[in-house]
């Protein structure tokens, strides 16, 4: 994979990844989306592509695969949104995919819900 990204196959957004697979630090917040949706639109370019490489291909699919690990996208920094939509659009799938009978581990707190108010209030302050 190094090496792909030494001959150009892999582009440079990949960089921060190759850094931290080699020895670097771990890449920012902002990185690991920026090259989640780098991967995600090149893997969809492929997906029709006979003659896409097939080693790229894999290449792609395990940084998108890493990436997308709940343990890579837990940054310390708080997500801030300006309005309430976005925020819900930043939470829609959360839960897709997840048994309903486990533990919750993540839930969106909405200051429109009064349910929810006592829980934001207990966070700001914390």
């Amino acid at each position: 994979m190094v090496e792909a990204y030494k001959t150009g196959e892999l582009g440079g957004v990949f960089r921060p990844y190759i850094e931290c697979k080699t020895g670097g630090s771990i890449f920012s917040k902002q990185q690991a989306y920026t090259m989640l949706d780098a991967a995600s639109e090149l893997l969809e370019q492929m997906f029709d592509d006979p003659e896409a490489d097939a080693k790229l291909r894999s290449y792609l699919d395990g940084v998108k695969a890493y990436l997308a690990e709940d343990d890579m996208l837990y940054f310390l920094e708080p997500e801030i949104f300006a309005t309430e939509e976005q925020s819900l659009a930043f939470c829609f799938d959360i839960g897709y995919g997840i048994d309903e009978r486990t533990p919750i581990e993540r839930y969106p707190l909405r200051s429109y819900e009064p349910a929810d108010v006592p829980f934001i209030e207990l966070i700001e302050n914390y």
